[in-house]
């Protein structure tokens, strides 16, 4: 019976550590979201509303002074922008409502995660983003598996360089993660294998296959196989 409680406790450690895990990824997936939704708003719209403001000082000024006859030009102005800026507004919602990653699409969105990647880590990236036609679930499902191959380089390669590669053709959507890291033994169970197992599932989740080939000292390579719908 000890035995059997011991073994259950194991169990169900291992179940609260894997659930922990699926709630940071899930957690960093959301920060990633959210500075998505950010940059859209200040690349889009947060310029248009700093030029009401400026306009509205503008027109304050004219009151002040008693510069009546110049309204008839700055209070059309300062219409204008309000409506560019409720259009732009719509524009951002409207994008991000039919991307599940971001405004910009897969491949940007895929792109300005190398960025920030290299950036935190000073890796070298290298890219070949071909543009995939696929269901918004396929989408998201690839970017997913994208970021957790390269964060894995990132956090445990060691590696110096990261190719980064997906296309579309024959039938069938192709990503590719590869770094020149030191490499792992698939068999062990460490903090990279959760990762593996979590994009295999997410594969699997798009009817698609993912292999890994590593070595101790001879880096990692993930490849995925998505059907093409």
């Amino acid at each position: 019976h000890r035995r059997g409680l011991d073994v259950a406790t194991r169990s169900l450690g291992a179940k609260g550590h894997a659930l922990s895990r699926v709630d940071e990824r899930i957690a960093e997936e959301r920060r990633d979201e959210r500075a998505r939704i950010a940059e859209a708003l200040h690349d889009e719209v947060l310029q248009t509303l700093f030029n009401i403001t400026i306009r509205a000082h503008v027109i304050k000024e004219d009151l002040r002074s008693g510069r009546l006859l110049d309204l008839d030009d700055d209070v059309p102005a300062v219409l204008e922008a309000s409506e560019r800026a409720v259009e732009e507004m719509r524009d951002v919602i409207r994008d991000l409502r039919r991307s599940p990653v971001g405004r910009a699409g897969l491949e940007d969105t895929l792109i300005l995660l190398v960025k920030h990647l290299h950036d935190e880590s000073g890796i070298r990236f290298v890219t070949t983003i071909g543009a995939v036609r696929a269901e918004a679930s396929v989408q998201l499902l690839i970017y997913q598996i994208a970021r957790e191959a390269m964060m894995n380089a990132v956090k445990h390669s060691g590696a110096s360089t990261v190719w980064l590669g997906l296309s579309q053709g024959g039938g069938r959507i192709e990503l590719c993660v590869e770094d020149d890291g030191g490499g792992f033994d698939p068999d062990i169970t460490d903090e990279r294998h959760f990762g593996l197992v979590l994009m295999r599932e997410r594969a699997a989740a798009a009817m698609g296959e993912l292999s890994i080939q590593s070595r101790p000292g001879e880096g990692t390579t993930v490849v995925v196989l998505l059907p093409q719908a």
